[in-house]
């Protein structure tokens, strides 16, 4: 079977993003602190944790609100994120939905969504 090339969160498939995806391998470092002798010590929880932020420079109401619906499934917060490049993966969503709104028409009060992005992060 071919590989599909997409990226979908809880089994929704997103609206093809603009630009390629920012990836960032993250350590998550749960405490740091300096001894008396002003040395530094760290407790690594994770190491190469994977970071995939997606852009949009624009976006319909119904595929905005599509993206924001698929990430707000999970009372626990995690959802299944399907990579184009790592395949399924348990994230949760790192940063805001970011987004500037845009009257399409005054008349109906159409709405876009521009500049539309939101980091999910391997859980």
């Amino acid at each position: 079977m071919a590989e599909r090339y997409y990226y979908a969160v809880n089994g929704v498939t997103l609206p093809t993003p603009d630009e390629d995806a920012d990836y960032t391998l993250e350590d998550m470092n749960g405490k740091s602190w300096r001894d008396g002798k002003g040395e530094a010590h760290s407790v690594w929880l994770r190491r190469n944790v994977v970071k995939v932020e997606l852009k949009w420079s624009e976006m319909t109401k119904a595929e905005f609100d599509a993206l924001n619906n698929a990430c707000r499934r999970d009372s626990q917060g995690f959802y299944k994120f399907h990579d184009i490049t790592d395949g399924d993966i348990t994230i949760y969503t790192g940063s805001d939905l970011k987004f500037k709104k845009h009257r399409v028409d005054p008349d109906t009060g159409e709405i876009t969504y521009k500049d539309v992005s939101l980091s999910f992060i391997q859980k």
